[in-house]
């Protein structure tokens, strides 16, 4: 899936942040653009409400960013 963010100063922090999930395996791809691929068997549905999760936790501590799955 991709995530686009708001503003391209913040890609490394938000890269940095999803690495850190054991499942995730995370590429930058565009100056605001990062792809994020799943480890495991969640179906397309579960995966994309578990990322939707994690970057909902990262707003809450950036009110002031925008990060958005991008189909």
């Amino acid at each position: 899936m991709r995530i686009q963010v708001s503003h391209p100063e913040l890609v490394p922090e938000v890269l940095e942040y999803l690495q850190r999930q054991v499942h995730l395996i995370v590429e930058q791809v565009g100056p605001r653009e990062l792809e994020v691929s799943q480890l495991g068997s969640m179906n397309t549905r579960a995966r994309r409400l578990d990322l939707e999760r994690l970057l909902q936790a990262w707003r809450a501590a950036h009110p002031h960013a925008s990060v958005e799955i991008v189909d």
